[in-house]
């Protein structure tokens, strides 16, 4: 069977199962992550679609009506469909039937409740905080942004650089009850902070007095800086730049398999030294969050200044 009939085939199987009440979910894996499921709004059966893309996700609902259009644009060459009575792998050559792995079918009802990050266990610390409601919806955002970047990087040692009163320090503890280090260069707010950690019971959440540029951190896995006060964020994108290299040397013993700069055979710092930083947008990229492969380059600097 030709993979165009294939695709047919499986979009039958998709409208037939929502016409008939058997859909239990849609799971598009390529070209782009997309997760379908079928809800209820204002009476009215619609797919709801959550785009996965790099930073956040993105939902979008579709009458079901119009998902037959949408699928045959989307050059699908892989995905799954979940009903109660089969589910329906497609590959790019071919369209192969499993067992159900659910039989039966989820409430339809539309969940109107924002995904949160923050459930009730993580009030106390943001009441000792003094959390505004918009300031807890920036550490539910970060949250979410975090959760995609670090996704399938192995994270035990964070470090949050000027952390000030750890609103972030403290959410990061939160979502992944790792080694959290917050480095603040004020004695009182490091006080503060520590003293609310142990209050609360966090293993592994420590706040340290010192500069962006001169603490001493142990091996890192990420390091984290969000603030927009003088050079803080050029700073700490350039410890997180040196750390990599340095965890790298440290766990290869070889200086050819550390990080490089595209086009030289600079490490990172290397190539860094001397030269200016107003890269924010590294912030989100390798160096930072996790050991992620590295493309920088002169050019790529000048048109993120």
């Amino acid at each position: 069977m030709k993979t165009a009939e294939i695709i047919t085939e499986f979009i039958a199987k998709v409208m037939a199962s929502l016409q008939a009440g058997t859909f239990i979910r849609l799971t598009v894996t390529r070209p782009a992550k997309v997760l379908g499921r079928l809800v209820e709004i204002q009476g009215q059966p619609v797919l709801s679609l959550t785009f996965r893309e790099a930073t956040r996700d993105v939902t979008k609902n579709l009458p079901v009506a119009d998902v037959a259009g949408w699928l045959g644009q989307q050059k699908i060459q892989g995905a799954l469909l979940s009903t109660t009575q089969q589910d329906w792998q497609l590959t790019p050559k071919h369209l192969i039937a499993h067992k159900p792995s659910v039989t039966v079918a989820p409430v339809r009802t539309h969940d109107r409740q924002k995904q949160t990050f923050l459930d009730d266990s993580a009030q106390v610390w943001l009441n000792a905080l003094h959390t505004t409601p918009k300031k807890r919806q920036q550490i539910d955002r970060y949250l979410e942004i975090f959760t995609h970047l670090a996704e399938g990087v192995e994270l035990r040692t964070i470090v949050d650089m000027g952390c000030g009163k750890g609103y972030l320090t403290f959410g990061l503890w939160h979502l992944l009850r790792t080694r959290i280090i917050g480095v603040e260069q004020r004695p009182d707010l490091v006080a503060a902070s520590n003293q609310l950690a142990r209050q609360i019971g966090a293993a592994g959440l420590e706040f340290v007095t010192g500069t962006i540029q001169s603490v001493e951190l142990p091996a890192v896995d990420a390091l984290i800086a969000l603030h927009a006060c003088d050079t803080a964020t050029d700073d700490a994108i350039r410890r997180g730049v040196t750390a990599v290299t340095n965890k790298s040397a440290r766990s290869s013993g070889d200086r050819n398999r550390w990080p490089k700069v595209s086009g030289t055979d600079c490490s990172p710092s290397e190539w860094l030294n001397g030269r200016p930083m107003r890269c924010a947008c590294w912030l989100w990229n390798g160096p930072v969050i996790g050991q992620r492969s590295l493309s920088l380059s002169p050019a790529n600097t000048r048109q993120k200044i």
